[in-house]
């Protein structure tokens, strides 16, 4: 979270990791506003796709809430444009860019493990949040949700 600098500089120097810190915010976000249980939440999905996830019960394979946090705005629309382009694909190769590829991995995390919800969370409260919706044949659809998506629901 934290980056130390020069050590014999006196002061000594160091800077903070502004996306562990949204990533605590959004944390707390689910469990705080949208109601999931401390138990439901985890950091980083098992595969490493995603920073944040909801399980609908204990020991779930799969998620509910798939969440991506991004450090700056910037980071945040080139995500979105991206997966929201790949939007009716189904798996797909991890070619492009670094940041297309990054997409790539997270759209294909969408496909592969069935969330239902994906959360895009960027600094200031910046956020997107899809509902993931499943096509058949392992094809996905990202249409544009509002935050009643993120309440939990014990139902």
């Amino acid at each position: 979270m934290f980056w130390e600098f020069e050590k014999t500089a006196i002061p000594r120097t160091f800077a903070i990791s502004l996306e562990p810190v949204i990533t605590f915010a959004a944390l707390a976000r689910l469990h705080f506003e949208y109601g999931w249980p401390a138990e439901l939440i985890g950091t980083q999905s098992k595969k490493w796709e995603f920073d944040l996830v909801t399980y609908p019960e204990p020991g779930a394979e799969n998620e509910s809430v798939a969440v991506e946090v991004k450090k700056t705005a910037k980071e945040v629309e080139k995500l979105v444009e991206h997966v929201t382009s790949l939007s009716g694909e189904g798996k797909v190769a991890v070619t492009g860019t670094q940041a297309m590829r990054n997409s790539i991995k997270k759209y294909n995390g969408l496909v592969e493990r069935g969330a239902k919800v994906f959360w895009v969370v960027g600094p200031a409260k910046q956020n997107y949040i899809f509902k993931v919706e499943q096509l058949g044949e392992k094809r996905i659809a990202l249409i544009p949700g509002d935050e009643g998506l993120l309440r939990h629901s014990s139902a």
